[in-house]
C-alpha cells in the first residue's frame, strides 16, 4: 500500500468514524423531530461516502475498488437531493412537494443507473483506476445537476441563517455562510484540476462543515422546533415576543418588537435583553422606576414580574403590559427568559369610555331622581291648587246662592210664608249639595291618585332620556283613563327606571322594548333587552329593590334569561294600592 492509499484510508476512517460519534449524540440528546431525521440523513450518506471511499482505496485490485466505486457513488448521485430534503425542510418546516422531490430522486436515481452501467456503455467514466479516473459525457451532466440541487439547497440555508440573525451575531452568520460553501469550492477545484490533491477531500469537508452546523443547530436548538410553527406562532401573533437564553441573549423576537417597539434598520444591533430596555428607555413613562423594578426582579430570580407601561410609539403613546417570565428546565434551572409586551391600548381606551358612560349614567340617574322629586312636589302643589280652586268654587257658589235665597225668604216672610219656606229649603238643598260635592272631591283625590296617562307621559321623557344616551328604546302602551295611587306610578316609574339603566350599564343593550298594558284592575309592565344576559340571576341591590317595591304593593315580580341571550323583566301592579 503505498503512502497515498494510506492516508485517505486513514483521513476517510477518522472522519466517518468521529461523524458516527457525533451524530449518535445528536440522536440521544437532541428532541426529536422531522428535522433532526433529515439532518442525520445527510450525515449518513456522507457517512457512506466516506467509507466507500476508504474501502475502495483499501481495495487489492481494480475490480473490487469498481464495486466500491459504484458504492460510492450512490451516495455521491443521492447526496444532493438528500441535502435539497434537509435544506427545504429547515427553511419553510415542510417537506418538498411531492412531484418535485420525485423528480429530483428519479433524475439522481437515473445519474446512478448510468454509473452502475458504465462498464457496458463507458458514458460516466470513458476509463477509471482505483484512485483516478476520466469523465465522460454523462459524469458533466451528473455534476452539473448535483452542483444545481447544492445550489438551491446552500441559497435555502443561507436565507435561513439570515433569518436568525437576531440569534446569531453577523460574524457568525458570515462565517457559517463561508464554512457552507467551502466544500462546494474545493470540490469544483478538484474536479476541474485546478488544484492539486492526493485523493479527493471533498466529503470530509463536507463531513466537517455539516458537523460544525449541526453543533450550532444543536446549541441553539434549531433542530427543535419546526421552522414554520415558529416561524407563522412569532411573525403573526400580535402580542411583542422576545426569547432570551440563560445570559440574557436574544434567541428570538417577533416584528411587533422589531417594528413597532425598536427601529427596524437598528434592531440586528440589539444582542441582549438590557440592550433592549436601554433602546426603549427614552420612550417610556417612568423608565428609571421601571428599569429599577425590573433588574430586581431579575437579581431575585423572580419567576414573573408583570408592569403597565405607557411607551411612545408612531407619535402616541400606547399602554402595554409587560410579563417578563423566567423559563426554566424540567430540573428548575433557569435557562432564559421570556418577555411579553401585550399592547392593551384600545382596551384602556374602552375601559376610559366605559367609566365616562357610567359617570354619565350616574348624573343621569342623579338628574332623574331631581326631576321625580320636583314631579313629585309640583303634583302635590298642583292638588293642593286643585283643592284650593274646588273649595273656592264649591263653597263660593253654594254660599252665594244659599245667602241670596235667604234673603229673599227673610224679605217674604210676613207677606208670603209658604214662599219663604220654599226659598230657605231652596237654600238648605244647596247647601247639601256643596257639601256632597265637596265630600266627593275630597274622596276622589283622597292618598294621591294619577292619571294613567300621565305615567304614559313621564315615561316617554324617561325613554326620550335614556334615547340620548345611546340606547334605542321601543316604548308600547295604550292611553287609559283609569287613575293610580301615587304608589303605583312610583314603583312603575322607578322600575323602568332601574331596568333601563340595568340593561344599558351592565347588560350592554343596544335595543330595549318597553311594554305597558292596562288590564283589569291591574297594569302589566315588560321590559325585554338583546344585552348579554346571565346564565343565572344573582339579585343585588337593584333587583332586589324592584323586589321589594313590588311586594309593598301586593304585586307580582319575575325576572331572567330563558334562552341565555338578553335580559327580562315583569311586573303586574294593582290600579291602586
Amino acid at each position: 500500500m503505498d503512502q497515498e492509499a494510506f492516508y485517505s484510508i486513514l483521513s476517510y476512517s477518522l472522519s466517518a468514524f468521529f461523524s458516527i460519534g457525533i451524530n449518535a449524540v445528536f440522536f440521544l440528546r437532541a428532541r426529536k423531530s422531522p428535522l433532526l431525521s433529515s439532518f442525520l440523513n445527510v450525515q449518513y450518506i456522507i457517512i457512506l461516502w466516506l467509507l466507500a471511499n476508504c474501502l475502495k482505496a483499501a481495495a487489492p485490485n481494480l475490480e473490487v475498488a469498481w464495486l466500491w466505486m459504484v458504492l460510492q457513488y450512490l451516495s455521491i448521485c443521492m447526496f444532493g437531493i438528500i441535502f435539497l430534503d434537509f435544506a427545504y425542510l429547515y427553511n419553510t418546516g415542510k417537506y418538498l412537494p411531492p412531484l418535485v422531490r420525485t423528480t429530483c430522486y428519479a433524475i439522481s436515481g437515473l445519474n446512478y443507473v448510468v454509473v452502475f452501467s458504465n462498464p457496458i456503455h463507458n458514458l460516466f467514466f470513458a476509463s477509471y483506476t482505483q484512485f483516478n479516473h476520466i469523465a465522460g459525457p454523462a459524469y458533466l451532466v451528473h455534476t452539473l445537476w448535483s452542483y444545481l440541487l447544492l445550489a438551491i439547497a446552500y441559497t435555502l440555508i443561507i436565507k435561513s441563517l439570515v433569518y436568525n440573525r437576531y440569534t446569531l451575531s453577523r460574524m457568525q452568520v458570515l462565517i457559517f455562510n463561508v464554512g457552507l460553501l467551502s466544500p462546494v469550492l474545493i470540490n469544483v477545484t478538484y474536479v476541474l484540476g485546478i488544484t492539486e490533491m492526493p485523493f479527493d477531500i471533498t466529503p470530509i469537508v463536507f463531513n466537517v462543515t455539516s458537523l460544525i452546523f449541526g453543533y450550532t443547530a444543536y446549541r441553539y436548538r434549531f433542530l427543535d422546533i419546526k421552522k414554520v410553527t415558529r416561524h407563522m406562532v412569532l411573525e403573526n401573533i400580535h402580542e411583542g415576543i422576545i426569547i432570551t437564553d440563560s445570559e440574557n441573549r436574544i434567541l428570538l423576537s417577533n416584528p411587533v418588537i422589531r417594528e413597532n417597539l425598536l427601529n427596524f434598520e437598528d434592531s440586528s444591533q440589539i444582542v441582549d435583553l438590557h440592550e433592549f430596555f436601554e433602546s426603549v428607555s427614552n420612550r417610556v413613562q417612568n423608565a428609571v422606576e421601571l428599569e429599577k423594578r425590573i433588574s430586581q426582579s431579575m437579581q431575585r430570580d423572580q419567576r414573573k414580574l408583570i408592569e403597565e407601561v405607557s411607551i411612545f410609539v408612531d407619535g402616541t403613546f400606547r399602554t402595554y403590559i409587560m410579563k417578563l417570565e423566567r423559563l426554566e428546565d424540567s430540573a428548575g434551572d433557569r435557562i432564559g427568559y421570556l418577555l411579553r409586551m401585550i399592547d392593551i391600548t384600545q382596551q384602556k381606551d374602552i375601559l376610559t369610555s366605559v367609566e365616562e358612560k357610567n359617570d354619565a349614567l350616574i348624573r343621569i340617574n342623579q338628574q332623574l331622581s331631581e326631576n321625580i322629586t320636583a314631579a313629585k312636589q309640583l303634583a302635590v302643589a298642583k292638588e293642593r291648587s286643585r283643592v284650593s280652586k274646588e273649595i273656592h268654587d264649591i263653597l263660593g257658589h253654594t254660599m252665594t246662592v244659599a245667602i241670596s235665597l235667604l234673603e229673599i225668604a227673610k224679605r217674604s216672610t210676613e207677606e208670603n210664608t209658604n214662599f219663604a219656606k220654599e226659598k230657605v229649603n231652596q237654600s238648605i238643598e244647596i247647601i247639601r249639595t256643596g257639601l256632597r260635592e265637596l265630600k266627593d272631591a275630597m274622596r276622589k283625590h283622597a292618598g294621591g291618585t294619577m292619571e294613567a296617562n300621565v305615567l304614559n307621559e313621564d315615561l316617554s321623557k324617561l325613554m326620550d332620556d335614556f334615547e340620548h344616551a345611546g340606547v334605542k328604546v321601543d316604548y308600547y302602551y295604550k292611553n287609559s283613563n283609569v287613575k293610580l295611587s301615587t304608589g303605583v306610578y312610583d314603583t312603575v316609574y322607578r322600575i323602568c327606571q332601574e331596568g333601563l339603566t340595568n340593561a344599558l350599564k351592565h347588560g350592554k343593550a343596544t335595543t330595549i322594548t318597553v311594554g305597558l298594558r292596562y288590564v283589569e284592575r291591574h297594569i302589566d309592565l315588560f321590559i325585554i333587552d338583546d344585552g348579554g344576559g346571565c346564565g343565572q340571576v344573582v339579585k343585588g341591590n337593584g333587583i332586589k329593590g324592584m323586589e321589594n317595591r313590588v311586594n309593598e304593593l301586593s304585586g307580582y315580580f319575575s325576572c331572567g334569561s330563558p334562552e341565555g341571550d338578553g335580559f327580562n323583566i315583569h311586573v303586574t301592579l294593582p290600579y291602586m294600592s
